[in-house]
């Protein structure tokens, strides 16, 4: 497997947000997800009247009694993702 030095240089320069991010955010802009009106409307559930069902997030807060680290930031962000899915 022949290597390409343009390629190992490219990879070696560090990530530079400013390079990147606004044209991600762009792209996300432009697909419409940012506005809860343009989700898929097979992922919208009705209830029995018709109406748009509507929920409440509650997650509770971590535990301060004790220095904070990753494990009270992922056990929020794994029930965020379960109650939304």
């Amino acid at each position: 497997m022949q290597s390409n030095k343009s390629n190992i240089i490219k990879l070696a320069q560090p990530y530079n947000p400013a390079d990147i991010e606004p044209n991600m955010y762009k792209t996300w802009e432009e697909s419409g997800y940012f506005n809860p009106d343009n989700l898929p409307k097979e992922n919208i559930k009705l209830d029995d009247a018709g109406n748009e069902e509507t929920h409440t997030i509650i997650l509770p807060p971590p535990n301060v009694t004790g220095t904070l680290h990753t494990g009270h930031a992922i056990m929020l962000a794994i029930q965020d993702t379960l109650i939304r899915y």
